[in-house]
């Protein structure tokens, strides 16, 4: 486990967000991702959460599950957001 922990603290960055969130009514822990993805100047969430799938996007942030992801950084492009 410590390998995959340390290739991630390799790219990942720590954050406190500085701002509490309302947007997601239907199962507010999921703010916290927002609030988090918000101070840290996310391009994407990547997840496979439904509530934020419908959202699709937070400010420049967009929700996208892994597969769409794994096509992103492999170039080949984003799929579809019905995916």
């Amino acid at each position: 486990m410590q390998g995959v922990e340390a290739l991630i603290v390799g790219f990942a960055r720590r954050v406190s967000p500085s701002q509490t969130l309302n947007v997601i009514k239907e199962d507010e822990p999921d703010n916290r991702i927002l609030e988090c993805a918000a101070e840290a100047g996310s391009e994407y969430i990547v997840s496979g959460d439904q509530d934020l799938h419908r959202l699709g996007q937070y400010g420049n942030a967009r929700a996208v599950k892994v597969a769409d992801m794994l096509d992103i950084v492999q170039g080949k492009g984003w799929r579809s957001p019905g995916r």
